[in-house]
C-alpha cells in the first residue's frame, strides 16, 4: 500500500481566541490551541508520520491544521483517532490544572462536575481527510484538500442544553457553579477568597466562567497574568519615553504605589513592575479600583492619602512629558491566497520547503513585532496576531509585509489593523480587526492594509489601501504629523469641512488648512499648491471609501 497525505485539523478557532475580556484570554487560548495541536502532532509521528505542514512542530505557535506523510500499513483513521484522542486528552490535562486550583477553594460536586465534563467533552471539533500519493504528489494533495473542504462545510454538531447564568467570556455556556447557589455566588467567593487576584477574576461574581474560561484564568499558573494587558500595550511608548527622560518621577510614583498592597506586581522589571492601566489616572478612581484592583470602602479609607499622593504624583509626571495614548493597535496578518500557492506546489519538497519557509518568517515576524515594542499574540504558518503600541502599529505592519514578502518569493500579506481604546471590549477590537483585514484581501490583487479606528463615540472609520502606497505620501503624511510640523488639527479640519465640498474648491481648502496648521519652525514647508494636489490625487486613489467597505 502506498504512503498516505493526511490533513487535519481542530478547532473551534472562535471558542479559543475570540471568547477573551482581556490579553491574557487571548494569549491563554492561542496557547492552549497550539498545546491540543502540538499533541496531535505527537501522536501523528508516534504512528510513524512525516511532518510536511508545519515544518517544526515545536514552534511556540502552531496553526490548528496541519499536513502529514503516513507511511505504508499506517491507516489514516487510525492516525486520525490518535490525534484526536492525543489532543482530547492534552485539554483534560490542561484543564486539571484550573480544576485543583478552584476546587483548593470550593470543592466541587456532581452539580460542578456535570457542567465541567460535558463542557470539555464537547467542546473540541475535529475535522481530516487523506489521500494516497500514487506517483504524483500534487494530485493526492490537491484530493485530500478538496475532501477537507468538503468535511468542514459539512460540519455536524451535538445538541447540547446550556442552562442558568452564562458564563462571561462566550455568554452561552453554562458558568460552573455548585448546587449550593447560583454560578454567582460561586464565583463571588472564588473571587472573595483571596487567593485570586483582580486581574484574574472580577469581584463579586461579575465575571462567572465556564470550563473553557476556566482554563484560560487559572490553567497556566501565572503565565498568562505576565502577558501584557492592552493597558500596558496601550502605553508601552509612552513607559519608554519616561524612562528615558523622567525616571525619577516615575521611581516617585512608583514608591508610592508600594505601599498600597492592592496594587499588585505583573512582571519583574523593577523601573515599572506594574500593569499599564496604573499609568492612567482615570484609574485612580475608586469605581475602577474596586473593579480593577478589588477595593472595598475599608480600603479606599484606610490608603485614601496614599491614593491622593498617586494622583498628584501621576499629574505632576503628565506636565512633565505629558499623557500616554489610551489606545492602541490589534493587528491580525497572513499571506495572501496560500491555499493556492500550497496547491500549486509541484512537489513533496517543495511543500516542504515551503513550510519551512514559513517558519522562517514565523520567528521573524515575533521579533518585529517586538522591536516595535508590540506582543505577539500569535506568530505561526503564515498568521500574525499581535497587539501593538498606536504609534508603532502602521510601522510594524509594514515591516511585516515585507519580511513575508522576502521570505516568502513572490508572496504578499494582507493585514488588517483595529485602533481602539485599551477599555473597549476585547472581542469585539478582534472582530473588527478580523474585518478590516477580510475588507484588505478584497482589494484587486490584495497586498494591502485596512485600518478600522473604532472610537469611543460616534461610527467608526475605515480606510484601506495597498502596501505600496503606503510608502508614498502617506508615509511622508505620517512623519509630519510625528515630528509636529503637521498639526493633527489639519486632519481634523479636513475630515470635518472636506465632505462638503467637490472639484477644484477641496484643493483650495487642503491649500489653506496646510498653511494654517503647518509649523515653520519644525521642518520647512513643502509647496502648498503641489501638496494639495498630491493629497487630492492619492485620496481619489484610495479603493473603498467607508460606506462600501460597511456595504
Amino acid at each position: 500500500m502506498p504512503d498516505t497525505i493526511l490533513i487535519f485539523s481542530l478547532g473551534p478557532v472562535q471558542g479559543f481566541l475570540a471568547e477573551a475580556r482581556r490579553a491574557q484570554d487571548l494569549w491563554a487560548g492561542s496557547r492552549l490551541l497550539s498545546e491540543l495541536t502540538q499533541a496531535a502532532i505527537q501522536a501523528c509521528r508516534r504512528s510513524g508520520a512525516e511532518m510536511i505542514y508545519p515544518a517544526d512542530p515545536s514552534q511556540e505557535s502552531l496553526p490548528n491544521k496541519f499536513v502529514v506523510k503516513l507511511p505504508e500499513g499506517v491507516a489514516p483513521e487510525q492516525a486520525a483517532e490518535a490525534a484526536r484522542q492525543a489532543a482530547q486528552e492534552e485539554l483534560q490535562q490542561r484543564g486539571e490544572v484550573a480544576r485543583q486550583f478552584l476546587q483548593s477553594i470550593i470543592p466541587s460536586d456532581s452539580v460542578w462536575e456535570k457542567i465541567w465534563q460535558r463542557q470539555l467533552g464537547n467542546h473540541l471539533e475535529f475535522f481530516w481527510a487523506a489521500a494516497v500519493i500514487e506517483d504524483d504528489y500534487p494530485a493526492a494533495y490537491q484530493k485530500a484538500s478538496r475532501a477537507f473542504d468538503a468535511a468542514k462545510r459539512a460540519r455536524t454538531f451535538q445538541q447540547v442544553t446550556e442552562d442558568g447564568l452564562k458564563d462571561s467570556l462566550s455568554g452561552r455556556r453554562s458558568a460552573l457553579r455548585t448546587a449550593q447557589g447560583d454560578a454567582r455566588s460561586y464565583w463571588n467567593r472564588i473571587a472573595a477568597s483571596g487567593r485570586v487576584t483582580a486581574a484574574q477574576l472580577k469581584p463579586e461574581g461579575r465575571e462567572r466562567l465556564d470550563a473553557l474560561g476556566a482554563i484560560k484564568r487559572f490553567g497556566f499558573g501565572n503565565e498568562a497574568e505576565r502577558f501584557p494587558s492592552t493597558s500596558s500595550v496601550a502605553a508601552a511608548d509612552y513607559l519608554e519615553k519616561v524612562r528615558g527622560k523622567h525616571q525619577s518621577a516615575l521611581v516617585a510614583y512608583r514608591e508610592i504605589l508600594k505601599a498600597i498592597p492592592k496594587f499588585y506586581c505583573v512582571r519583574g522589571s523593577e523601573a515599572w513592575p506594574y500593569d499599564g492601566d496604573l499609568l492612567y489616572l482615570e484609574t485612580l478612581v475608586p469605581e475602577r479600583l474596586r473593579t480593577s484592583y478589588g477595593f472595598g470602602d475599608a480600603d479606599l479609607q484606610q490608603y485614601e492619602g496614599q491614593l491622593e499622593a498617586a494622583r498628584l504624583a501621576l499629574r505632576m509626571l503628565y506636565n512633565s512629558i505629558g499623557r500616554p495614548s489610551p489606545y492602541y493597535a490589534l493587528l491580525v496578518m497572513d499571506g495572501d491566497s496560500m491555499g493556492k500557492r500550497v496547491a500549486s506546489c509541484a512537489s513533496e519538497e517543495e511543500h516542504r520547503q515551503l513550510s519551512q519557509r514559513l517558519v522562517s518568517f514565523a520567528a521573524q515576524a515575533r521579533q518585529i513585532v517586538e522591536q516595535h515594542q508590540g506582543t505577539a499574540v500569535y506568530a505561526g504558518g503564515d498568521d500574525v496576531l499581535a497587539l501593538l503600541p498606536l504609534k508603532r502599529a502602521l510601522p510594524a505592519a509594514q515591516a511585516l509585509a515585507e519580511a513575508f514578502a522576502k521570505i516568502v518569493p513572490g508572496g504578499t500579506a494582507s493585514a488588517g489593523l483595529a485602533f481602539a481604546h485599551h477599555l473597549y471590549p476585547l472581542d469585539a477590537v478582534l472582530r473588527a480587526a478580523r474585518e478590516a483585514e477580510g475588507w484588505a484581501k478584497g482589494m484587486e490583487g490584495k497586498n494591502a492594509i485596512c485600518v478600522r479606528a473604532l472610537k469611543r463615540s460616534g461610527e467608526p472609520i475605515e480606510v484601506r489601501s495597498h502596501w505600496g502606497d503606503l510608502r508614498t505620501l502617506f508615509g511622508e503624511l505620517c512623519q509630519w504629523f510625528a515630528c509636529g510640523a503637521l498639526s493633527s488639527r489639519f486632519a481634523y479640519e479636513a475630515a470635518a469641512n472636506l465632505p462638503f465640498l467637490d472639484g477644484e474648491p477641496v484643493q483650495s481648502e487642503l491649500k489653506r488648512l496646510i498653511q494654517r496648521h503647518w509649523d515653520t519652525r519644525k521642518s520647512n514647508p513643502p509647496d502648498p499648491d503641489n501638496l494639495a494636489k498630491q493629497l487630492v490625487a492619492w485620496a481619489d486613489s484610495l479603493p473603498g471609501k467607508a460606506e462600501e467597505l460597511t456595504d
